[in-house]
């Protein structure tokens, strides 16, 4: 399989473990949540089923992502990962309702580029 595919695959399933971890999080009805917090609830919090998906999630793409490294170049595979910003910035905008400035597009356009320049070699 292509590298560029798997890395899209990871890349899937590493923005939907984040955006589970922020919807889980947010259900959580609280504004801020800190280390200490955390650490007194770490069975409630992790055992949301929306953060739990999370990690089932992040666990999914770490398996993948050591298939990767396993098969091809650190340095080309790597920098695709970056692809991540651009598809949690989206989400950011269409799912969480969340204000992206422009100077964040214009960084995650210009982080676009760069990959598809690695993508040609």
């Amino acid at each position: 399989m292509h590298p560029v595919l798997l890395v899209g695959i990871v890349t899937i399933f590493s923005v939907s473990g984040q955006m589970c971890f922020k919807a889980g999080v947010k259900k959580l009805g609280l504004k801020k949540i800190d280390f200490v917090s955390i650490a007194r609830n770490f069975f409630a919090v992790v055992f949301k089923p929306l953060i739990f998906f999370g990690f089932i999630l992040f666990g999914l793409s770490f398996l993948l992502w050591l298939m990767i490294l396993s098969r091809f170049d650190l340095s080309y595979v790597v920098p695709m990962m970056s692809l991540s910003y651009a598809a949690i910035m989206f989400v950011s905008a269409s799912v969480f309702k969340e204000k992206v400035s422009w100077l964040r597009w214009l960084g995650v356009v210009i982080i676009c580029a760069g990959v598809w320049f690695i993508s040609l070699s």
